[in-house]
C-alpha cells in the first residue's frame, strides 16, 4: 500500500516517504519542522504547518491589493512562508500575486514546477498559480472577530 493511498484512505500507517510510523508516532511530512535526518515530532510553533505536521500544498492567502499589482499579503496558511519570510518577498507581482483585484480578496492556489530538469542539470523555477475569489460572509466574521481565516 503506498504512502499516498493512505493519505486518500484516511489511515496513515506510512510518512509520505513510506518510512514506516512507530507506535503511537504522529506523521510529521512538514519540510520545515522535520527538516532534519530524525523525524521529528510536529512543533506547535513551526510557521509552515503551525503543528500538524502537514505541510500545506494549496496555497491560501488574505490579499489587500490596489488593483494594479501593489498591495500585501496580510494573511496566510503557511505555504508562502518560504517566498514571505525566509525569501522576504513583498511584492504582490514577485510573489504571482499582481493579478489581486482591488480591495480584499482571498487567493487560492498552488505551486507548480520545481522538478528536476535532467536537461540541463538544474531545477526549473516554482510559480504560484490559482484564483483570486471575494470574501464571504464567515471570512469577514474571522476579521471582525480577529481570528485567522486560514
Amino acid at each position: 500500500m503506498s504512502a499516498f493511498k493512505d493519505i486518500l484512505d484516511g489511515v496513515r500507517v506510512t510518512h509520505v516517504d513510506g518510512t514506516p510510523l512507530k507506535p503511537g508516532e504522529v506523521p510529521n511530512d512538514c519540510g520545515y519542522c522535520n527538516g532534519g535526518a530524525e523525524r521529528q515530532p510536529p512543533q506547535v510553533d513551526c510557521p509552515v504547518c503551525r503543528g500538524t505536521g502537514v505541510h500545506p500544498t494549496k496555497a491560501l492567502a488574505l490579499v489587500a491589493s490596489d488593483g494594479d499589482g501593489h498591495g500585501a499579503v496580510l494573511e496566510h496558511n503557511g505555504a508562502l512562508y518560504y517566498d514571505l519570510e525566509e525569501n522576504g518577498i513583498k511584492d504582490l507581482e514577485e510573489l504571482g500575486l499582481g493579478e489581486a483585484p482591488d480591495g480584499l480578496s482571498v487567493f487560492e492556489g498552488r505551486y507548480t514546477g520545481g522538478g528536476y530538469n535532467s536537461y540541463n542539470g538544474d531545477y526549473d523555477d516554482v510559480y504560484l498559480g490559482g484564483t483570486f475569489r471575494e470574501l464571504t460572509r464567515a471570512d469577514w466574521d474571522a476579521i471582525i472577530e480577529k481570528k485567522r481565516l486560514f
